[in-house]
């Protein structure tokens, strides 16, 4: 049985798979990384495609729901 050259590193990989998806968790917590992802829906020419083919539609409805929470509070502040 042949062993592949590069399972030497599967470890490590696996290690890095998890501590990226431990800040890809931190950042979608954050407000700043909601609206910049909201401003891709507010450009007509992206529209939120993106959001549809890369997110389920659950966490896609809950990405809309917050960025409607942050603008209306934002409205709210600045009126």
């Amino acid at each position: 049985m042949t062993r592949c050259p590069l399972s030497q590193f599967s470890l490590g990989l696996d290690a890095a798979i998890e501590k990226i998806g431990e800040y890809y968790d931190k950042s979608a917590d954050s407000e700043a990384y909601t609206i910049t992802n909201f401003i891709l829906v507010l450009d007509p020419s992206l529209k939120d495609a993106h959001f549809k083919k890369h997110w389920g539609a659950d966490l896609h409805a809950e990405v809309i729901q917050h960025a409607e929470l942050i603008v209306s509070d934002f409205k709210l502040m600045i009126s």
